[in-house]
């Protein structure tokens, strides 16, 4: 059920993207050459966007209660001051 929120972003990724500038897709692909001490940082940022693609992906997707949106909130008690 998760696949359904990454669905506009495939779409516009690819299709729509290829549709518009069919060189656009392999130029977005590519990714300049990196040096040493950026390596390690582009690593960890290639994992966690994976990670959280695939929590996406996996995840399971529940509908949520309006019903405590529609119940007023309790009222403050008055303030005793002395």
């Amino acid at each position: 059920m998760g696949f359904l929120l990454l669905l506009p972003f495939f779409l516009i990724r690819f299709r729509l993207m290829a549709r518009l500038n069919p060189r656009a897709l392999p130029q977005a692909a590519h990714f300049p050459p990196l040096n040493k001490g950026k390596k390690a940082a582009y690593w960890v940022y290639q994992l966690s966007t994976a990670a959280i693609l695939l929590c996406i992906l996996f995840g399971k997707v529940a509908a949520l209660h309006a019903c405590w949106l529609l119940c007023p909130l309790p009222k403050k008690a008055p303030e005793r001051g002395f």
